[in-house]
Formats: structure tokens, C-alpha cells, sequence
């Protein structure tokens, strides 16, 4: 049958362009989908809409398909009869049935309104649909075979035990086609790997917090209960920890998951603030400053954990920690230490030849800063084991081997006392006298002309002077006499400037880390500093030199690298 099919494009009653095509087909296809004979687009037309059958006396059945509708004399219906120049609608388009010009056996004339857009939303569920009703039977056998081995096995072996050690032995199908991946190593222990309700405890249900918390319930929160952020963050243990996904980590490293928080001020709470070595923050700025990338602009400084000694020690704290940035006027440390590096790393002032070592070589960092395993923090430094390699604390060049206790000056002059009353002792007995001297233009010998116990304690007096004056306890300490006794002020050291940063030192130890080679006066201003109090931990203008992201070739660093969302010193999870 030779169809001409008439499209005219209107806009509004005006004809903007005519088009004749000639087809040869029984019937004719109208639909917005590709493929179709009349591809007719605009609100309601489904991609395979309806049928055209011309009929016997120059008339046009129409079939719609799909659940599709045409409009005809003001109704809406599935299917219709039209005689010759009787008007159908579809969409916002019209057809009917014309006399058909000489060699046609018929012709159908659509009006298209040339203003139509395609619908997408209706094209694709009108697809969809479609599809339905040409299921053949075997599919729906199929989709109930998926039934039967995806759930209803599985789900009988989930609440019968029994059933479940049925369907494994035959090899059927258990709960394990449920998982959506492999478990985290980290959950591969007894309790939790061979069992799936450890965790799912309610069938079709998302692991809640509470059965997470149940074995987890040592580990820390994030921040405090009272922080302004704890009403819109979710907390969700599942938000941070995708189990069942790989590659297989729980934890999630991209650095947006920090950002969508901090990438806006905050005010800090610093009395919520976890304590440093068991020391209460005192002192913090009142806002936590915008970070959005590992970069010189899109991370604040560092805040240096400072040590201050408290205003009240009858408080019970003698300590208390100040955080303060780097570029402060109040970023100096508070130790009562004395201990000019730029001295001991000086190679014509300082060598080990200085103390009992026989090597003349340059004092190094790692003569006195030990690494601990952990390769974040170096052991304490003590005299005993730093310090007295090369500061001996001999008092008499008669005994060089005889050392002074380092400790309180009651117990310093006690011993003293006891060394010059047996001196005096030693002296009255006809003995020759030995020298006890500190300096080149002191007596080289004393003298006792009264009794062993005063000569002693004076003698020891006299020492106590020297060494809270002019050499001695006072090169390194801060002290004063008090009413009866010498006192030294209280010495703290900070274990750790940044409690709330992860920092490891190992493979930043290796030259080869920077292109200078240096290691750690790469990083440490040592060289410069002739005072303990000053602070000689880098920013972050000198990280950023080989970890800023917007810089090529650069070691990239994610939150998580330097950061630990459960931090430490904050309260327990299980305590919430």
C-alpha cells in the first residue's frame, strides 16, 4: 500500500515549511522514539505511540500503544475510527485521513505545531512500559527462578540453621550472595568474618551505630558534645566506614569528607579541648580558621602546644598548655631550661671530644634526640642519659670520678656536707690536704682550723655558692636562694608541639627526602637559636614545599595523613 503522509509545520495558524513523503507500509508508525515512520515530539507522546491503518473509503484507524492516548472530539481515547478530514490529536500535533492524490492508496495529513520540544521523561517511561506486556513466558519463569535462588533460599538459610547447612552441602545458594563485596581486613576476626548477623542484627537493615559502638566503644569521638557543629553532623559510623566495598579500607582518605566541615570558620571551645600529656588547655584563639586544601593559602598555620606554668599551682595543675601560632609574640617556650643549640651545633665551639668520647667531631642532632619506635616522638631528654656524656658534674680534681647527684639542692648539699666534714676529718689527722678546686685562681688547698663538722659545712656552703652562681647548677637551670636553701625552678619539656597532628620522622630522615640532603636542620633552625625558649618547629610554608597540592610533582597529603578524625583524649564513644 502507497501511503503519502502530508507534514506541515505550523506556528500558531501561520505554515512555516510543507514536506510530502511517500511510504510504502500497511501501517504507519507515530511515536517520539527513533525508528519511527512520524516522529512526533512535545508532552505526552511516548517513543512508540500509536498505529495508523488507512481503511476502506479513505478512512484512518488508529491504535495507541503503551497506555498512550489521542484526543478526539474533546475526548481522550485509546483507539479511533476517523473518516476523510476528521481531526485527531496527538500531543499538541493534529492528524486526519485526506483524499488521496492519483497513484495513492492513501493520505494522511499531520499538522505539527514546530514549537514542540522532545520530552525525555515521558520518552523513556513510555519505553519502559512498552516493554512489559512483550514479556515472553520463560522471562517471567526466569525473573521467579532469580527469586527463588537470590532470596528465598538465602532467607530460609538466614533464620533456619539447619537449612542453611542443607542448602551448602548441595551447593545451593546462602546468605553470602548477599554481600556487596569483600570484608575490611580489619573486620576479619573470629565472631565478626564467620558471622553475618555479629553486625546485621535486623534482616534488610543498615548496621546501626549501636552495634558498631558495641565492640568499638573504647575508641574516641570526633569532638566534644557541646562543639556548635554536633546538631547538623550525622555521625553515622557508616557516613566515614564503607564496609563491603573495595579496594578494601574503611577508612575514607579523600580529604572532602574533612572539608565539608572546615571549610568554614568555627568557634573553638577551648575547655573542651583534650588534654595535652594530661595538662588542660588553658589558652586557645577563639576560631578555628577555614581549611580547604593542604596548601599555603587553604590551611591555617600551626598552633604550637606551649607549656605555661599556671597562675594558681595550689590548683593542682603546676602546667597548663597554651596553644599559640608559630608567628605569635607569645610563641616561646616555658621549660626553665637554659640550652643555646646554635652553641652546641657550632663545630669550632662544641665536639664530642668534649666529653669522655675520644671522637672530635661535630656535635649532631641525633647526639642528643633519640627516636622512639613509633618514629613520631624522640625519648625524653634526662641528664643522666643526655647530658652527662659531655657535662660531668666532678666537683674535685683530687676525685675526678666523684660525681654530684643531680636532684634537689637539700639532697646536693647533704652530699657535700658529707664529702668536706670526711675532707676536714681527713685534714686534722695529719693527712696531706687534698685540693678541692672549681677555678684556676681559687687556693689550691683548704684549710680547717676548727672543728671537721664546721670546716665541712662551710666548705659545702662555699660549693653551693659557686654552683648557684657561677658554675654549675646555674648554667642550666633557673635558680634563687630562698630563706634557708638554693631552690631551682620546676623544669617541663614539651613531648609533643602538635597533639593533634601525626608526624613521622622516618622517612623524612633520608636525604634523599630533600633535594638539599639535609634532614633535620632542613626542617629545625637549630643553627640559629640561642635561646631555649624559642620554638624551633616549622610551619607550614616549610611542608608545603614538598606536600602542596597545587604544586607538580609535589608529595600529596590527604587530611587523614596528619590527622586522626577519633582523637585522641576525647571522650569515649561507649560514654555517649
Amino acid at each position: 500500500m502507497l501511503i503519502l503522509l502530508r507534514q506541515i509545520r505550523m506556528r500558531g495558524e501561520r505554515i512555516v515549511d510543507q514536506r510530502d513523503l511517500e511510504l510504502d507500509t500497511a501501517a504507519l508508525r507515530v511515536g517520539s522514539g527513533k525508528g519511527q515512520d512520524l516522529q512526533l515530539f512535545g508532552d505526552g507522546i511516548g517513543a512508540e505511540h500509536a498505529v495508523l491503518r488507512p481503511q476502506a473509503g479513505g478512512r484512518l484507524r488508529i491504535d495507541t500503544r503503551g497506555g498512550g492516548r489521542i484526543r478526539v472530539d474533546g475526548q481522550d481515547v485509546a483507539r479511533a475510527e476517523l473518516a476523510p478530514d476528521e481531526w485527531a490529536r496527538i500531543g499538541p500535533h493534529r492528524l486526519a485521513p485526506v483524499a488521496a492524490p492519483p497513484g495513492f492508496d492513501a493520505a494522511v495529513e499531520v499538522r505539527i505545531d514546530a514549537d514542540a520540544a522532545q520530552s525525555i521523561k515521558d520518552r523513556l517511561r513510555s519505553e519502559l512500559t512498552l516493554k512489559l506486556p512483550r514479556v515472553r513466558r520463560h522471562a517471567y519463569g526466569l525473573a521467579l527462578l532469580v527469586l527463588l535462588v537470590g532470596l528465598a533460599f538465602p532467607m530460609a538459610g538466614y533464620f533456619d540453621d539447619r537449612a542453611d547447612a542443607t542448602i551448602e552441602r548441595f551447593g545451593g545458594p546462602t546468605d553470602d550472595l548477599w554481600s556487596s563485596g569483600p570484608l575490611a581486613s580489619a573486620h576479619h576476626v573470629p565472631g565478626i568474618a564467620d558471622d553475618c548477623n555479629a553486625c546485621h542484627v535486623e534482616p534488610f537493615k543498615r548496621v546501626s551505630d549501636e552495634t558498631c559502638i558495641g565492640c568499638h566503644e573504647r575508641t574516641t569521638v570526633h569532638f566534644a558534645p557541646v562543639h556548635p557543629l554536633t546538631e547538623e553532623f550525622d555521625g553515622a559510623c557508616r557516613d566515614c566506614h564503607r564496609e563491603h566495598n573495595e579496594p578494601s579500607n574503611l577508612i575514607v582518605r579523600d580529604k572532602g569528607q574533612c572539608t565539608d566541615c572546615h571549610a568554614r570558620a568555627m568557634r573553638r571551645l577551648a575547655d573542651a579541648a583534650p588534654a595535652v600529656d594530661g595538662m588542660p588547655v588553658a589558652r586557645a584563639p577563639d576560631e578555628m580558621r577555614p581549611v580547604t586544601a593542604f596548601t599555603a593559602g587553604g590551611h591555617p598555620d600551626f598552633l604550637a602546644s606551649v607549656l605555661r606554668p599556671a597562675d594558681d599551682p595550689a590548683d593542682g595543675e603546676r602546667w597548663r598548655v597554651h596553644r599559640q601560632p608559630l608567628d605569635g609574640a607569645d610563641a616561646h617556650e616555658s621549660s626553665r631550661l637554659k640550652f643555646p643549640h646554635d652553641i652546641h651545633l657550632d663545630a669550632d665551639k662544641v665536639s664530642l671530644a668534649d666529653g669522655p668520647s675520644s671522637v672530635d667531631r661535630a656535635l649532631a642532632c641525633d647526639d642528643c634526640h633519640s627516636l622512639e619506635k613509633e618514629g613520631e616522638h624522640f625519648r625524653a631528654i634526662t641528664m643522666e642519659d643526655t647530658c652527662a656524656g659531655c657535662h660531668s658534674l666532678a666537683f674535685d680534681d683530687a676525685q675526678p670520678d666523684r660525681q654530684l647527684p643531680h636532684g634537689e639542692p637539700a639532697t646536693l648539699r647533704t652530699h657535700l656536707e658529707e664529702y668536706y666534714v670526711r675532707q676536714a676529718a681527713i685534714q686534722r689527722r695529719a693527712e696531706p690536704p687534698r685540693p678541692a678546686r672549681r677555678v684556676p685562681d681559687e687556693p689550691i688547698t683548704r684549710r680547717c682550723e676548727g672543728e671537721p663538722l664546721d670546716c665541712g659545712r662551710e666548705w659545702a656552703d662555699a660549693e653551693m655558692d659557686k654552683l648557684f652562681t657561677k658554675a654549675g647548677c646555674v648554667s642550666c637551670h633557673e635558680v634563687e636562694r630562698g630563706e634557708d636553701e638554693w631552690t631551682v625552678a620546676p623544669v617541663k619539656l614539651v613531648r609533643d608541639w602538635f597533639p593533634a597532628a601525626r608526624f613521622d620522622h622516618r622517612p623524612h630522615l633520608n636525604p634523599g627526602a630533600r633535594a638539599d640532603g639535609e634532614t633535620c636542620l632542613g626542617c629545625h633552625e637549630a643553627t640559629a637559636s640561642s635561646h631555649s625558649e624559642d620554638i624551633l618547629m616549622p610551619g607550614i610554608d616549610n611542608c608545603v614545599t614538598c606536600h602542596a597540592e597545587d604544586r607538580p610533582r609535589s608529595v600529596a597529603l590527604q587530611c587523614v595523613d596528619c590527622h586522626s578524625f577519633h582523637r585522641p583524649g576525647m571522650a569515649l564513644m561507649g560514654e555517649h
